[in-house]
């Protein structure tokens, strides 16, 4: 199936009509009840809901599961965690271990589910250097060398988190609560090693 066909088999049927889905981000329960907060398509993130399950198609919820990005959001996710490796490494064994970026959730599930290590009493995983894909990320995302060869590079194993940052609350001049927006994120902890020529 070409992708434009397989991106538009995702909509949601609710009581007041048939709405397209961009992608389902977030899975929370609510009073036992599984909902996900849909982002549609051709509208602002501002203006993505929380909608219970059965409102939304089963394409939907396996693509959530078993998400499909496409590759140029895929190496746009990869170059966007490079930079911020390599501004990482480039500032020095001790400072800036812990980094975030903004990193699509789909693209992180589709890279690494069912890989890494529980962390006892956190929220994320422990990645080591074999549960990143030869395919999207090579050795240079992971060190950073001067002219000189010196250089310093990421120890594996790296910690990640993939989550879902809400802005703060805002109103409008009535007080009335407005929409939050979101931004995807990921946030790592690395550990630096130094290496000298």
């Amino acid at each position: 199936m070409i992708e434009e066909e397989y991106q538009s088999n995702k909509i949601s049927l609710t009581s007041e009509g048939v709405y397209e889905v961009e992608r389902l981000i977030e899975k929370r329960k609510i009073k036992g009840i599984d909902y996900f907060l849909v982002l549609w398509k051709g509208y602002s993130k501002e203006e993505a809901s929380w909608v219970p399950y059965w409102d939304i198609t089963e394409l939907a919820i396996q693509l959530f599961h078993e998400p499909q990005p496409v590759k140029r959001a895929i190496l746009d996710a990869v170059s966007t965690f490079s930079v911020a490796i390599q501004s990482s490494l480039r500032a020095g064994l001790l400072a800036k271990r812990a980094v975030t970026l903004e990193f699509p959730r789909n693209v992180f599930k589709y890279l690494f589910q069912d890989k890494g290590t529980l962390v006892k009493g956190k929220p994320g995983k422990l990645y080591e250097r074999g549960d990143f894909s030869s395919e999207f990320f090579n050795e240079l995302h992971f060190s950073c060398y001067n002219k000189d060869g010196d250089g310093c590079f990421v120890t594996f194993p790296i910690y990640m988190y993939s989550h879902i940052k809400f802005c703060h609350q805002s109103f409008d001049s009535d007080g009335r609560k407005l929409n939050r927006s979101f931004t995807e994120t990921l946030s790592l902890k690395l550990i630096k090693s130094y290496c000298h020529q």
